[in-house]
């Protein structure tokens, strides 16, 4: 899936007629522009046709870059490399930093004539591949513009003897022609465009290495793989990546059909290779992957998907990113970014994005969350640079978005761009805070004590229907209120921050959680702030309050103690599941727990439902759910991930009896054996056969 590289000169095949005519024109333009599809082999026929040939006439200086997020840098460090070849490596990264800023702002004509003093006899070739990185990867359009007229002026002011050589794909040609300097310059310089191979020359290209390793290829297996290639200058990296395959399959020193049937050929080579490492994932490390994939995928915008080059910080899992860049996987590539000493991830190739089924399924599905976070990030960007400047931060309409997409999507938004959005949501909340004292000066004002109550109610809904309302200075107080409340009691809307503040500790404690107290502290403070949102839902009678808000939040506030049970408490039931220890219920009227089960997976299931160890469903601890309410308690995911855990390792469903559980029954029967109806009518509700 990788470029042919300098080293690979001797098994490049097929491009010889476009490396001579390449070679020809390098030697009469300062200016040459490699111009194809994606795939097409542009990188190859620089570095491994065209650089060789150069490099054999012994008359040149050769350094390449790509532009990626930071062009200014990356050129000057190329420059450093041949300016002062001796330095170590951190003192290299030090120049190319104070050097990208010279170059900024004046250029680096200079740097090119010091390269080339006392070498009268040398050429500089100078060589920026996957230019379209300026445009994807660098989101500044001023920066763009400048970065490209610093190099248009090397070419016309640079000694004669640099030779600026660029590789962009042929769906990014537009972005170049819109800059009206750098169309005028290809008029005067014409691009090189690199069609799709012939025929006789993807032969070649197959049959020539195969050669050289004294490799035969059974007869007609050529032409049956050029078949499936048809000519298409982006299918080269499937071609090269199924010949990987194929070769690592030979049999006695031959290539078969039945080797290449048995790799899904050309097109699904790569995607089969993807799916299989997907399907051998356990089923959370494949929810990883999703959100790993998007994450490196940038959506187009008139172009096709494109790939991104992602941080550590911007990605979840970097165990699952390093298993991915192995050997056995392949499907990324990792590099480090030395300026800012940061670790990158990026798709192996765009072939990728292309083929695989399920990657593009997954960026249709999630293609309006990656637009809006594509923005989000070129603002916080913005705000960075501005050395986080209040007036850079998001509001209004922009910030209620964020919001929404925060609490629907936290888990795939990196801890920058979270703080981006607290930083704006503080704002908000300090201006609301300043308003409202602001309202009160004047509302104090008045004569009217009757209006003014009437007034400083209709703020204190307006303020928690936009999530204004300030935490009161006895915000403690108040949390106790809301855990109170977990027990009982009436709602009071201006509790609601509070709750805010307890699901943000919860979510805390849940991933630096040392020990068990302060799980349980965790699970405590989202069942408070569920039933206080349950309380003012069935209340929304007497109580004025935002409805939709109250139902985002309750969404997130279940899945957020969904997913602490499944880290926290699903570790012992898998452990006794697994081995067989199941339990029993020893009495038939439920009083307590510990009292109704012997030490087992039947126990363990019974107090994720019911006690404070899990969701406590059983408010009045009776050790029943004698109640829609109480039933309403049992997160639908959480009771379908019980049924999956027991299925999978006892064949144990809520409504199929089998061998592993006591007397043979189901699962619903063992633990919910009392008057079952609100239970049923929950799992009912869940879409989960309960008989």
């Amino acid at each position: 899936m990788s470029a042919f590289e300098e080293k690979d000169k001797d098994y490049f095949f097929g491009r010889e007629d476009f490396v001579d005519s390449l070679f020809q024109v390098t030697h009469k333009q300062p200016l040459v522009v490699v111009i194809g599809p994606s795939g097409s082999g542009k990188s190859s026929v620089v570095f491994a046709g065209l650089i060789p040939l150069l490099r054999a006439e012994g008359t040149w200086l050769i350094e390449s870059f790509r532009p990626q997020n930071q062009p200014f840098y990356e050129l000057a460090s190329a420059l450093v490399r041949q300016l002062e070849p001796e330095l170590g490596k951190t003192d290299r990264v030090i120049k190319a930093k104070k050097l990208a800023k010279s170059i900024q702002q004046d250029g680096f004509t200079e740097v090119v004539s010091e390269i080339l003093k006392d070498k009268p006899e040398k050429h500089l070739l100078l060589v920026v591949d996957q230019f379209e990185e300026l445009y994807t990867l660098c989101q500044n359009t001023q920066e763009q513009q400048q970065f490209v007229d610093i190099l248009l002026a090397a070419v016309r002011h640079a000694p004669r003897r640099l030779i600026l050589v660029l590789t962009l794909r042929a769906d990014f040609y537009s972005y170049v022609l819109n800059y009206p300097p750098f169309g005028e310059a290809l008029e005067q310089y014409p691009p090189q465009p690199l069609r799709a191979m012939k025929w006789e020359e993807m032969k070649q290209a197959i049959e020539a290495p195969a050669k050289e390793k004294h490799i035969e290829l059974e007869s007609r297996l050529t032409e049956r793989i050029l078949d499936d290639v048809k000519q298409e200058a982006g299918n080269l990296p499937l071609l090269e990546f199924a010949l990987t395959q194929l070769w690592a399959k030979q049999v006695r020193g031959k290539l078969t059909h039945q080797a290449y049937t048995e790799i899904g050929g050309v097109a699904k080579a790569l995607a089969n290779h993807a799916e299989s490492i997907y399907d051998n994932l356990s089923e959370a490390e494949q929810r990883q992957m999703q959100q790993l994939f998007v994450q490196l995928v940038r959506p187009g915008e008139g172009t096709e998907d494109t790939r991104r080059l992602a941080t550590r910080a911007e990605v979840k899992n970097w165990e699952l990113v390093t298993f991915l860049a192995g050997a056995e996987a392949r499907l990324v590539v990792t590099g480090r970014n030395e300026q800012n000493k940061t670790e990158t991830v990026e798709v192996v190739h765009e072939a990728l994005i292309r083929e695989w089924k399920r990657l593009g399924e997954w960026m249709e599905s999630d293609r309006t969350f990656r637009n809006w976070q594509e923005g989000l990030r070129f603002a916080m960007h913005q705000w960075q640079k501005s050395n986080n400047d209040e007036e850079v931060l998001l509001r209004g309409a922009p910030l209620a978005e964020a919001e929404n997409w925060l609490q629907q999507r936290e888990d795939e938004i990196s801890q920058p761009e979270w703080e981006f959005i607290q930083s704006s949501l503080a704002l908000r909340d300090r201006l609301a805070e300043q308003e409202k004292e602001r309202s009160h000066r004047e509302l104090r004002q008045q004569k009217a004590k009757t209006r003014f109550a009437i007034t400083t109610a209709v703020l204190a809904i307006t303020a928690l229907a936009t999530g204004g309302i300030a935490w009161q200075q006895n915000r403690e107080a108040q949390l106790n209120q809301v855990l109170a409340l977990a027990a009982g009691g009436f709602p009071k809307p201006e509790l609601l921050p509070s709750a805010r503040y307890l699901l943000e500790k919860a979510k805390n404690l849940h991933y630096s959680a040392k020990n068990d107290n302060e799980v349980e502290e965790a699970l405590t403070n989202y069942r408070a702030v569920i039933h206080l949102i349950n309380l003012l839902e069935n209340n929304q009678n007497k109580i004025s309050v935002n409805q939709k808000m109250l139902a985002k939040l309750s969404e997130k506030t279940e899945k957020k103690l969904v997913k602490l049970l499944i880290d926290k408490r699903f570790i012992l039931l898998k452990e006794q599941i697994e081995n067989n220890i199941i339990g029993n219920k020893v009495t038939n009227i439920s009083t307590k727990y510990a009292d109704n089960y012997t030490e087992g997976a039947l126990k363990t299931t019974y107090r994720i439902l019911y006690d404070k160890y899990g969701v406590k469903a059983d408010i009045d601890g009776d050790g029943q759910l004698k109640t829609d309410e109480e039933a309403k308690r049992m997160p639908c995911d959480i009771l379908i991930e019980i049924e999956k855990l027991w299925k999978k390792n006892t064949e144990c469903t809520w409504s199929k009896p089998c061998e592993a559980i006591p007397d043979e029954q189901s699962l619903f029967k063992k633990i919910f054996n009392f008057p079952k109806a609100p239970a049923v009518h929950r799992l009912n509700y869940c879409g989960i056969s309960s008989e």
